[in-house]
């Protein structure tokens, strides 16, 4: 394994696999935030596809390289996979609200904003279980 990874780093094969979750993060993002703003809030597409670039590159260095990543290199303890997964997924619940409800009160959107933000980061932080699987199982393994 050893030597896999070190031809990974060599090859710089650590950026194309961080750019895939990457892109495969803002598919999410944006497929979500394009049903529930554009679709049942009828906010403007390239809106929601800005809102989704936001949060997409927001929560993945905050919600998943730092928390996710970090609940898990606590040496001295042992932290079950489902914890680690629920702790980042509330934590990027919690930057999708913010970043969701800021972004949409600039724009002047006429509304209940604050539960279109919930709704919508609760189905973010769902999305973010199964992505979360894939970034342990992908990504993750080369650190």
């Amino acid at each position: 394994m050893f030597w896999v990874v070190n031809s990974w780093k060599r090859k710089g094969g650590i950026a194309l696999v961080h750019m895939k979750a990457i892109v495969l993060k803002f598919l999410m993002t944006a497929a979500i935030l394009g049903v529930i703003l554009t679709g049942i809030c009828g906010v403007a597409f390239k809106i929601t596809l800005l809102i989704s670039g936001v949060l997409t590159i927001t929560a993945y260095i905050f919600g998943d390289l730092i928390v996710f990543q970090g609940v898990g290199k606590d040496y001295k303890r042992y932290v079950h996979p489902a914890q680690r997964n629920a702790v980042a997924a509330v934590s990027d619940a919690i930057i999708a609200f913010f970043i969701i409800w800021l972004m949409i009160r600039t724009q002047f959107m006429s509304g209940d904003i604050l539960a279109v933000s919930l709704s919508s980061a609760a189905s973010i932080a769902a999305g973010e279980w199964f992505f979360h699987k894939y970034l342990d199982k992908h990504v993750l393994v080369f650190y």
